[in-house]
Protein backbone atom coordinates (compact mmCIF):
# COMPACT_ATOMS: atom_id res chain seq x y z
CA UNK A 1 0.00 0.00 0.00
CA UNK A 2 3.11 2.45 1.05
CA UNK A 3 4.68 1.63 -2.39
CA UNK A 4 1.13 2.17 -4.22
CA UNK A 5 0.59 5.87 -2.52
CA UNK A 6 4.25 6.92 -3.26
CA UNK A 7 3.93 5.76 -6.98
CA UNK A 8 0.62 8.31 -7.54
CA UNK A 9 2.34 10.94 -5.79
CA UNK A 10 5.48 10.44 -8.64
CA UNK A 11 7.97 9.88 -5.63
CA UNK A 12 7.00 13.34 -3.95
CA UNK A 13 5.77 12.65 -0.56
CA UNK A 14 7.65 12.69 2.95
CA UNK A 15 8.44 9.51 5.01
CA UNK A 16 6.36 11.14 7.57
CA UNK A 17 3.58 11.96 5.15
CA UNK A 18 3.13 8.54 3.73
CA UNK A 19 3.35 7.58 7.20
CA UNK A 20 0.08 9.52 8.17
CA UNK A 21 -1.44 7.90 5.01
CA UNK A 22 -1.24 4.25 6.45
CA UNK A 23 -3.52 5.31 9.50
CA UNK A 24 -7.34 5.07 10.22
CA UNK A 25 -8.28 8.48 9.69
CA UNK A 26 -11.19 7.96 12.41
CA UNK A 27 -8.90 10.81 14.83
CA UNK A 28 -7.18 12.82 12.58
CA UNK A 29 -5.80 15.38 15.44
CA UNK A 30 -4.56 11.91 17.09
CA UNK A 31 -3.29 10.70 13.88
CA UNK A 32 -1.26 14.11 13.11
CA UNK A 33 0.67 13.78 16.08
CA UNK A 34 1.90 10.40 16.15
CA UNK A 35 2.70 11.07 12.76
CA UNK A 36 4.33 14.27 13.47
CA UNK A 37 8.61 14.37 14.08
CA UNK A 38 8.29 16.70 17.01
CA UNK A 39 11.58 16.97 18.96
CA UNK A 40 9.79 18.45 22.03
CA UNK A 41 7.90 15.97 24.29
CA UNK A 42 3.56 15.78 23.86
CA UNK A 43 1.75 14.95 26.75
CA UNK A 44 -1.84 14.77 26.97
CA UNK A 45 -4.59 16.63 28.97
CA UNK A 46 -8.26 16.01 29.71
CA UNK A 47 -10.65 18.36 28.52
CA UNK A 48 -14.98 18.83 28.35
CA UNK A 49 -16.35 18.37 24.71
CA UNK A 50 -19.72 19.33 23.70
CA UNK A 51 -21.59 15.96 22.39
CA UNK A 52 -24.98 16.41 21.47
CA UNK A 53 -25.48 12.90 21.61
CA UNK A 54 -25.25 12.03 25.28
CA UNK A 55 -27.47 13.62 27.76
CA UNK A 56 -25.56 16.20 29.73
CA UNK A 57 -24.14 17.15 26.56
CA UNK A 58 -20.97 17.25 27.20
CA UNK A 59 -17.95 14.35 27.89
CA UNK A 60 -14.11 14.20 28.22
CA UNK A 61 -11.84 13.66 25.33
CA UNK A 62 -8.37 13.47 25.56
CA UNK A 63 -6.01 15.91 22.92
CA UNK A 64 -2.54 16.53 22.94
CA UNK A 65 -0.72 19.62 24.46
CA UNK A 66 2.95 21.29 24.45
CA UNK A 67 3.99 23.05 27.40
CA UNK A 68 6.14 26.34 27.30
CA UNK A 69 8.82 25.56 29.42
CA UNK A 70 9.61 22.20 26.86
CA UNK A 71 9.43 24.59 23.90
CA UNK A 72 11.75 27.37 25.77
CA UNK A 73 14.14 24.18 27.34
CA UNK A 74 14.24 23.00 23.36
CA UNK A 75 15.26 25.93 22.37
CA UNK A 76 17.54 27.33 24.86
CA UNK A 77 19.11 24.18 25.50
CA UNK A 78 19.74 22.10 22.58
CA UNK A 79 19.13 24.93 19.11
CA UNK A 80 20.99 27.49 21.27
CA UNK A 81 18.84 30.39 20.45
CA UNK A 82 20.78 33.57 21.28
CA UNK A 83 18.56 36.95 22.64
CA UNK A 84 20.80 40.21 23.09
CA UNK A 85 20.82 41.28 26.64
CA UNK A 86 20.67 44.85 25.25
CA UNK A 87 17.32 44.38 23.33
CA UNK A 88 15.73 42.69 26.46
CA UNK A 89 16.62 45.86 29.16
CA UNK A 90 15.93 48.18 26.50
CA UNK A 91 12.28 46.14 25.99
CA UNK A 92 11.91 46.55 29.94
CA UNK A 93 13.73 50.03 30.33
CA UNK A 94 10.76 51.85 27.86
CA UNK A 95 7.65 49.66 28.82
CA UNK A 96 8.39 51.22 32.60
CA UNK A 97 9.67 54.67 31.59
CA UNK A 98 6.53 54.83 29.42
CA UNK A 99 4.00 53.81 32.18
CA UNK A 100 3.33 50.65 30.58
CA UNK A 101 0.95 49.32 33.84
CA UNK A 102 1.66 45.62 33.31
CA UNK A 103 5.61 46.50 33.03
CA UNK A 104 5.28 48.83 36.13
CA UNK A 105 3.56 46.28 38.25
CA UNK A 106 5.57 43.08 37.38
CA UNK A 107 8.44 41.80 39.20
CA UNK A 108 10.25 40.74 36.58
CA UNK A 109 13.76 42.21 36.03
CA UNK A 110 15.34 43.92 33.53
CA UNK A 111 16.69 40.57 32.15
CA UNK A 112 13.59 38.13 32.14
CA UNK A 113 13.18 37.48 28.80
CA UNK A 114 9.22 37.98 27.27
CA UNK A 115 6.65 36.03 25.96
CA UNK A 116 3.63 36.12 24.33
CA UNK A 117 0.61 34.23 23.86
CA UNK A 118 -1.72 34.55 20.50
CA UNK A 119 -4.73 32.63 20.19
CA UNK A 120 -6.99 32.93 16.93
CA UNK A 121 -9.62 30.48 15.11
CA UNK A 122 -9.35 29.66 11.25
CA UNK A 123 -11.72 27.91 8.63
CA UNK A 124 -10.38 24.31 7.10
CA UNK A 125 -12.10 23.74 4.14
CA UNK A 126 -12.15 20.34 3.61
CA UNK A 127 -13.78 17.69 0.74
CA UNK A 128 -16.75 17.29 2.90
CA UNK A 129 -17.02 20.32 4.82
CA UNK A 130 -15.68 23.75 6.30
CA UNK A 131 -14.38 23.43 9.89
CA UNK A 132 -13.29 25.93 12.57
CA UNK A 133 -10.74 25.46 14.46
CA UNK A 134 -9.11 27.41 17.44
CA UNK A 135 -5.50 27.34 18.31
CA UNK A 136 -3.04 28.77 20.80
CA UNK A 137 0.55 29.74 19.81
CA UNK A 138 3.36 30.91 22.09
CA UNK A 139 6.20 33.43 20.93
CA UNK A 140 9.22 35.58 21.84
CA UNK A 141 8.28 39.11 20.74
CA UNK A 142 12.25 40.12 21.10
CA UNK A 143 13.51 36.90 18.65
CA UNK A 144 12.58 37.70 14.82
CA UNK A 145 14.01 34.97 12.34
CA UNK A 146 13.78 35.54 8.94
CA UNK A 147 10.22 33.25 8.65
CA UNK A 148 7.71 34.42 11.06
CA UNK A 149 6.71 30.97 10.64
CA UNK A 150 9.57 29.96 12.32
CA UNK A 151 8.80 32.18 15.84
CA UNK A 152 5.56 30.82 16.48
CA UNK A 153 5.48 27.32 18.24
CA UNK A 154 1.53 25.83 18.57
CA UNK A 155 1.03 24.79 22.08
CA UNK A 156 -3.07 23.13 21.69
CA UNK A 157 -5.40 23.20 18.77
CA UNK A 158 -9.16 21.93 18.77
CA UNK A 159 -12.12 22.38 16.92
CA UNK A 160 -14.65 24.97 17.44
CA UNK A 161 -17.57 23.38 17.29
CA UNK A 162 -16.15 20.92 20.62
CA UNK A 163 -15.55 24.25 22.55
CA UNK A 164 -18.39 24.37 25.92
CA UNK A 165 -18.18 28.14 26.07
CA UNK A 166 -14.66 29.18 27.66
CA UNK A 167 -14.98 26.19 29.99
CA UNK A 168 -12.89 23.88 27.53
CA UNK A 169 -10.46 26.17 27.29
CA UNK A 170 -10.09 27.23 31.08
CA UNK A 171 -8.98 23.67 31.57
CA UNK A 172 -5.93 24.28 29.11
CA UNK A 173 -5.20 27.72 30.24
CA UNK A 174 -4.69 26.35 33.56
CA UNK A 175 -2.30 23.63 32.66
CA UNK A 176 -0.59 26.38 30.57
CA UNK A 177 -0.34 29.26 33.97
CA UNK A 178 1.46 26.50 35.78
CA UNK A 179 3.72 26.05 32.56
CA UNK A 180 4.20 29.72 32.15
CA UNK A 181 4.73 30.68 36.10
CA UNK A 182 7.75 28.03 35.93
CA UNK A 183 8.61 30.03 33.26
CA UNK A 184 8.78 33.21 35.22
CA UNK A 185 11.46 31.39 38.14
CA UNK A 186 13.70 30.77 34.69
CA UNK A 187 13.17 34.17 33.80
CA UNK A 188 11.04 34.47 30.66
CA UNK A 189 7.76 36.50 32.00
CA UNK A 190 4.94 36.77 29.79
CA UNK A 191 4.52 40.35 28.62
CA UNK A 192 1.41 40.09 25.59
CA UNK A 193 -2.11 37.80 25.66
CA UNK A 194 -2.92 38.68 21.83
CA UNK A 195 -6.04 37.92 19.84
CA UNK A 196 -8.87 39.68 18.04
CA UNK A 197 -12.06 40.22 19.19
CA UNK A 198 -13.68 37.33 19.15
CA UNK A 199 -10.40 35.28 20.61
CA UNK A 200 -10.73 37.90 23.81
CA UNK A 201 -14.59 37.48 23.86
CA UNK A 202 -14.85 34.14 24.47
CA UNK A 203 -11.94 33.75 26.40
CA UNK A 204 -12.71 35.89 29.38
CA UNK A 205 -16.58 36.59 28.77
CA UNK A 206 -16.67 40.11 29.29
CA UNK A 207 -19.46 41.84 30.57
CA UNK A 208 -18.70 44.88 28.42
CA UNK A 209 -18.42 45.51 24.31
CA UNK A 210 -19.17 47.90 21.82
CA UNK A 211 -22.72 46.89 20.97
CA UNK A 212 -23.35 47.40 25.33
CA UNK A 213 -23.77 50.63 27.47
CA UNK A 214 -20.21 49.43 29.01
CA UNK A 215 -17.84 50.20 25.87
CA UNK A 216 -14.36 49.05 27.19
CA UNK A 217 -12.92 45.94 29.55
CA UNK A 218 -10.17 48.74 30.83
CA UNK A 219 -11.67 51.74 31.72
CA UNK A 220 -15.46 53.29 32.84
CA UNK A 221 -16.11 54.28 29.68
CA UNK A 222 -20.01 54.49 28.27
CA UNK A 223 -21.90 54.96 25.54
CA UNK A 224 -24.28 57.27 27.10
CA UNK A 225 -25.47 58.96 30.75
CA UNK A 226 -22.80 60.72 32.50
CA UNK A 227 -20.89 62.85 30.07
CA UNK A 228 -17.78 62.96 31.69
CA UNK A 229 -17.30 59.07 30.48
CA UNK A 230 -19.18 58.87 27.20
CA UNK A 231 -16.40 57.43 25.44
CA UNK A 232 -16.37 60.01 22.74
CA UNK A 233 -15.03 62.50 25.33
CA UNK A 234 -11.32 62.04 25.33
CA UNK A 235 -10.56 66.03 26.24
CA UNK A 236 -10.02 67.53 29.96
CA UNK A 237 -13.34 66.73 31.27
CA UNK A 238 -12.91 63.21 30.66
CA UNK A 239 -13.66 60.68 33.38
CA UNK A 240 -12.08 57.57 31.80
CA UNK A 241 -8.77 58.85 30.58
CA UNK A 242 -5.89 57.22 32.19
CA UNK A 243 -8.33 55.56 34.51
CA UNK A 244 -7.74 52.47 33.99
CA UNK A 245 -9.01 49.17 36.41
CA UNK A 246 -7.11 47.78 38.73
CA UNK A 247 -6.86 43.83 38.45
CA UNK A 248 -9.68 43.74 41.09
CA UNK A 249 -11.54 46.35 39.76
CA UNK A 250 -11.57 44.84 36.52
CA UNK A 251 -12.41 41.24 37.83
CA UNK A 252 -14.92 42.86 39.88
CA UNK A 253 -16.46 45.44 36.97
CA UNK A 254 -15.90 43.91 33.81
CA UNK A 255 -16.11 39.88 34.21
CA UNK A 256 -19.12 37.25 34.64
CA UNK A 257 -19.06 35.80 38.46
CA UNK A 258 -18.70 31.96 37.12
CA UNK A 259 -15.76 30.20 34.82
CA UNK A 260 -12.85 32.84 35.31
CA UNK A 261 -10.44 32.32 33.20
CA UNK A 262 -7.29 31.03 34.81
CA UNK A 263 -4.89 33.32 33.10
CA UNK A 264 -6.07 35.55 36.22
CA UNK A 265 -3.64 33.32 37.86
CA UNK A 266 -0.74 34.76 35.92
CA UNK A 267 2.72 35.60 37.63
CA UNK A 268 1.81 39.44 37.33
CA UNK A 269 -0.86 39.22 35.42
CA UNK A 270 -2.35 43.04 34.69
CA UNK A 271 -5.08 43.74 31.98
CA UNK A 272 -3.08 45.40 30.28
CA UNK A 273 -1.29 42.54 28.81
CA UNK A 274 -4.41 41.81 26.98
CA UNK A 275 -3.38 42.71 23.62
CA UNK A 276 -6.10 43.59 20.64
CA UNK A 277 -4.66 42.65 16.80
CA UNK A 278 -3.84 45.60 14.72
CA UNK A 279 -4.93 43.85 11.84
CA UNK A 280 -7.88 43.39 12.27
CA UNK A 281 -9.20 46.26 14.45
CA UNK A 282 -7.59 48.28 11.80
CA UNK A 283 -6.96 46.97 8.25
CA UNK A 284 -9.81 44.38 8.53
CA UNK A 285 -12.53 46.10 9.87
CA UNK A 286 -11.95 50.25 10.28
CA UNK A 287 -10.58 50.37 7.16
CA UNK A 288 -13.96 48.51 5.57
CA UNK A 289 -15.98 51.53 6.79
CA UNK A 290 -13.31 54.37 5.88
CA UNK A 291 -12.99 53.13 2.71
CA UNK A 292 -16.41 52.14 1.68
CA UNK A 293 -17.12 55.74 2.84
CA UNK A 294 -14.66 57.49 1.31
CA UNK A 295 -15.31 55.73 -2.43
CA UNK A 296 -18.65 56.55 -1.95
CA UNK A 297 -18.12 60.08 -1.67
CA UNK A 298 -15.87 60.21 -4.92
CA UNK A 299 -18.20 58.39 -7.00
CA UNK A 300 -21.71 59.19 -6.27
CA UNK A 301 -21.84 62.52 -4.79
CA UNK A 302 -18.55 63.99 -6.18
CA UNK A 303 -18.77 61.92 -9.83
CA UNK A 304 -15.18 61.79 -9.57
CA UNK A 305 -15.08 58.89 -11.51
CA UNK A 306 -17.48 59.63 -14.19
CA UNK A 307 -20.85 59.83 -14.28
CA UNK A 308 -21.39 56.64 -15.27
CA UNK A 309 -23.09 53.48 -13.38
CA UNK A 310 -21.48 52.42 -10.12
CA UNK A 311 -19.61 49.37 -11.31
CA UNK A 312 -18.07 51.64 -14.39
CA UNK A 313 -17.13 53.73 -12.13
CA UNK A 314 -15.31 51.75 -10.00
CA UNK A 315 -13.59 50.39 -13.15
CA UNK A 316 -12.52 54.04 -13.68
CA UNK A 317 -11.21 54.00 -10.00
CA UNK A 318 -9.91 50.69 -10.28
CA UNK A 319 -7.41 52.31 -12.96
CA UNK A 320 -6.67 55.09 -11.17
CA UNK A 321 -5.86 52.99 -8.24
CA UNK A 322 -3.10 50.75 -10.49
CA UNK A 323 -1.56 53.69 -11.90
CA UNK A 324 -1.29 55.29 -8.42
CA UNK A 325 0.53 51.78 -6.92
CA UNK A 326 2.26 51.56 -10.15
CA UNK A 327 4.38 54.90 -10.00
CA UNK A 328 5.35 54.52 -6.43
CA UNK A 329 6.54 50.57 -7.14
CA UNK A 330 4.07 49.11 -4.83
CA UNK A 331 3.19 45.72 -5.69
CA UNK A 332 -0.21 43.94 -4.80
CA UNK A 333 -2.63 41.49 -5.07
CA UNK A 334 -6.08 43.53 -5.47
CA UNK A 335 -8.64 42.50 -7.65
CA UNK A 336 -10.82 44.81 -10.16
CA UNK A 337 -13.16 46.96 -7.68
CA UNK A 338 -16.85 45.60 -8.03
CA UNK A 339 -20.14 46.69 -6.48
CA UNK A 340 -20.52 43.60 -4.04
CA UNK A 341 -17.05 44.84 -2.71
CA UNK A 342 -18.77 47.82 -1.47
CA UNK A 343 -22.26 47.47 -1.13
CA UNK A 344 -23.40 44.44 0.92
CA UNK A 345 -26.73 42.74 0.58
CA UNK A 346 -28.08 43.18 3.56
CA UNK A 347 -27.54 46.93 3.13
CA UNK A 348 -24.32 47.71 5.03
CA UNK A 349 -21.55 49.56 3.18
CA UNK A 350 -18.12 48.24 3.88
CA UNK A 351 -14.92 48.07 1.28
CA UNK A 352 -13.46 44.40 2.45
CA UNK A 353 -10.63 44.08 1.12
CA UNK A 354 -7.03 41.45 2.17
CA UNK A 355 -5.48 43.58 5.59
CA UNK A 356 -2.54 44.54 3.36
CA UNK A 357 -4.70 45.53 -0.02
CA UNK A 358 -6.80 47.78 2.33
CA UNK A 359 -4.28 49.74 3.79
CA UNK A 360 -3.15 50.39 0.18
CA UNK A 361 -6.50 51.69 -0.95
CA UNK A 362 -7.14 54.06 1.87
CA UNK A 363 -3.34 55.89 0.93
CA UNK A 364 -4.80 55.90 -2.55
CA UNK A 365 -8.18 57.70 -0.91
CA UNK A 366 -6.28 59.85 0.93
CA UNK A 367 -4.22 61.20 -2.17
CA UNK A 368 -7.47 61.06 -4.24
CA UNK A 369 -9.52 63.13 -1.71
CA UNK A 370 -6.53 65.61 -1.56
CA UNK A 371 -7.00 66.22 -5.07
CA UNK A 372 -10.67 66.09 -5.13
CA UNK A 373 -10.55 68.77 -2.64
CA UNK A 374 -8.94 71.07 -4.72
CA UNK A 375 -11.00 70.95 -7.07
CA UNK A 376 -14.25 71.45 -4.01
CA UNK A 377 -12.38 73.30 -1.64
CA UNK A 378 -15.96 75.03 -0.10
CA UNK A 379 -17.49 70.81 0.30
CA UNK A 380 -17.83 70.15 4.09
CA UNK A 381 -18.17 66.29 3.90
CA UNK A 382 -15.57 66.51 1.44
CA UNK A 383 -13.11 68.19 3.95
CA UNK A 384 -13.89 66.20 6.49
CA UNK A 385 -13.40 62.81 5.12
CA UNK A 386 -9.97 64.05 3.86
CA UNK A 387 -9.23 64.77 7.25
CA UNK A 388 -9.74 61.67 8.76
CA UNK A 389 -8.60 59.95 6.03
CA UNK A 390 -5.44 61.81 6.60
CA UNK A 391 -5.20 60.85 10.11
CA UNK A 392 -5.90 57.32 9.49
CA UNK A 393 -2.78 57.69 7.05
CA UNK A 394 -0.83 59.47 9.42
CA UNK A 395 -1.59 56.81 12.02
CA UNK A 396 -0.33 53.88 9.39
CA UNK A 397 3.06 56.20 8.80
CA UNK A 398 3.71 56.45 12.54
CA UNK A 399 3.50 52.47 13.29
CA UNK A 400 5.34 51.97 10.49
CA UNK A 401 8.24 53.90 10.27
CA UNK A 402 9.01 52.80 13.76
CA UNK A 403 11.47 50.06 14.90
CA UNK A 404 10.61 47.96 18.05
CA UNK A 405 8.81 50.06 20.19
CA UNK A 406 6.29 53.50 19.68
CA UNK A 407 8.10 56.64 21.58
CA UNK A 408 5.91 58.97 22.43
CA UNK A 409 6.28 62.68 20.86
Amino acid sequence: MRRVRDQESGGSLHEQTLKLGTKSGKNDVRDFWRSADIPVEIEYIRVPVYDKKTARKSKVEVYPIIYPHRILAYLFDHVQVELSTHDITEYWDHSRQTGEAWACKSSASRTHIPLGLHGDGARLWTQYKVEKIVAIFLNMPLFRPKSARHSRFLLFTIGRHKLIKNRTINVVWRRLVWSLNACFTGLFALTELRGDWEWHRDTWRFTASWQSHEVCFRCPAVTRGDESLVYYNNGPTSGWVNRDFTLDQFIARRLKENQLCPLLRLEGFDPSIIKFCSMHALNLWLLFSCNAGALLLLCEDLTHFGQGTFAEQLDEAYRDFLAFCRSRQIRHSQPPFIPRMVKKKNGDELFTAKAFNGRLISSWLNHTLFVALQRHPNHETLFLTSSAMSALAKLFQISESNGRFLWHG
